[in-house]
């Protein structure tokens, strides 16, 4: 009897794995799509195109692009997460909205992390810290000094009230200990424009974004906030070298998919996406663009940053006291 049950017993494991077997032997058998949910032309889009025909080769599958953006990026996010969970759906995930966004609003429609399976980080990006040219501020302690000598008067710019380069100047201020005043703006692009006229003295964004206003003469970019220096800006040290370890962080591009997508999916996903990102050709794209190279993890490694990124914005934005509704 104790033998029948063991082979009664390992034939249904066989059968219930038949499935998933299945699934992984025979995928992808349609077309893949990638929700990006920020409107065309941001760093989300360009990855997640540039990605797509080379996914798709690799696959024999078309990866079509939806672009779905709005409310922070919740809109898209939030529909992957209602998805089905049968690996033809995939989110282009970001700091802004996988941990900055669940930071500061307590209603979000999703959870991080637990309703995702992280797939794939593929790139990254250290942001600038940028002042205006005319300022006498030619370093972060001179930022420091000039800020503590005029409490209060010194001007940040930002995309939005809870925005990364919100939490971002936010964190620089709690571990510099000044007093600065926020500005909002409606877009990194408006606040990078007051920046160079003049309008605001501070302003953290992305190396793509201030870099017209660079070469301009307009803005000086004095840091960058990550473990290593970014190559549109080689002579801004970072925070570290700067002699402010406390603010050091990159901001992530990664594939993420519903919960309860098949494992194999994941792994099959995870496995193309490294095999991408290690070609010389995509290494250079995106060193020329402003991201960071080499800066695959998979999808445990990523989870693991995500958890820990999203707690690091937690606990800066109770500090700084910034919520949205």
């Amino acid at each position: 009897m104790l033998r029948t049950y063991v082979l009664t017993a390992m034939l249904t494991m066989s059968v219930a794995g038949l499935p998933a077997l299945s699934h992984a032997q025979d995928y992808p058998a349609k077309p893949i799509t990638i929700v990006v949910p920020m409107a065309t032309g941001g760093g989300y889009d360009l990855i997640a195109r540039y990605i797509a025909e080379p996914l798709a080769r690799q696959l024999g599958q078309p990866v079509v692009i939806d672009n779905r953006p709005g409310a922070g990026s919740e809109i898209g996010i939030a529909y992957v997460k209602e998805a089905k969970p049968d690996g033809y759906t995939f989110l282009m995930g970001g700091s802004d909205g996988v941990t900055i966004l669940p930071a500061v609003k307590a209603n979000v429609r999703y959870k991080v992390p637990d309703d995702f399976e992280f797939v794939a980080r593929i790139s990254a990006f250290t942001p600038v810290v940028n002042v205006n040219a005319n300022l006498p501020i030619k370093s972060v302690s001179d930022l420091v000094a000039y800020a503590k000598a005029n409490p209060g008067r010194v001007r940040y710019g930002t995309s939005g009230v809870g925005s990364a380069n919100h939490l971002s100047s936010a964190l620089f201020g709690l571990t510099t200990g000044i007093k600065m005043v926020h500005v909002p703006y409606n877009g990194a692009g408006p606040s990078s424009i007051a920046l160079a006229s003049g309008e605001v003295d501070l302003s953290i964004v992305a190396p793509s974004t201030i870099r017209p206003y660079v070469d301009s003469g307009k803005v000086r970019p004095i840091a960058v906030i990550g473990t290593e220096r970014n190559s549109l800006y080689p002579d801004a040290p970072t925070m570290t070298e700067a002699g402010i370890p406390g603010v050091t962080y990159v901001v992530f591009y990664g594939l993420m998919a519903p919960a309860g997508t098949p494992k194999p999916v994941i792994e099959r996903i995870s496995k193309e996406i490294k095999a991408i990102v290690d070609k010389p050709e995509v290494a250079n794209w995106l060193t020329k663009t402003g991201f960071l190279p080499h800066y695959y993890m998979d999808s445990d490694e990523f989870r693991q940053a995500v958890v820990e990124e999203f707690a690091l914005w937690t606990r800066t934005a109770k500090e700084a006291d910034i919520s949205v509704r």
